[in-house]
């Protein structure tokens, strides 16, 4: 996996975030739905929900690995 620092990038209660990564953007968006909070990471081709930032952004990365490889 690239050197992407995670806490850097994903600092802060922002309510969406753009991880460069690699030739791709992934984006991650946190919402909330009756008082459930998720994360949903998306690249060209993934898109999921998880209940936590840092497993979203990671996901996504490894789908972006997968495709380089």
């Amino acid at each position: 996996m690239q050197d992407v620092n995670l806490e850097e990038v994903l600092a802060g209660d922002a309510n969406s975030y753009v991880l460069p990564y690699r030739d791709e953007q992934i984006i991650l968006v946190h919402g909330y739905s009756d008082h459930w909070s998720w994360y949903w990471a998306g690249t060209k081709r993934t898109n999921r929900p998880y209940t936590n930032k840092f497993t979203a952004a990671r996901a996504a990365m490894r789908v972006v690995d997968r495709r380089v490889k």
